[in-house]
């Protein structure tokens, strides 16, 4: 029988959301998030540069992103923690 590439897509997609709780795209979203976040506290790199190096498509995108998932500005976050 065959099963087209969608098919399998989609398979693969909510096996992981059993698994996981989420979707792949959102959990690679948590993680870079998350590596944001020990970025933010455990280097003094500047914004610009955590979000390059987390592919976020601007620094501006990286600080709306990271505000709806932690409730704070990523500079807000660095301050509160230090």
């Amino acid at each position: 029988h065959s099963t087209s590439r969608r098919q399998r897509q989609m398979c693969i997609r909510d096996r992981f959301r059993e698994e996981t709780g989420m979707t792949p795209l959102a959990y690679v979203q948590k993680e870079r998030l998350e590596t944001a976040k020990s970025m933010l506290l455990y280097t003094d790199y500047p914004l610009s540069e955590i979000s390059a190096a987390l592919c976020f498509s601007s620094e501006s995108h990286f600080i709306k992103v990271f505000r709806e998932y932690t409730g704070k500005t990523p500079g807000r976050y660095r301050k509160s923690q230090n």
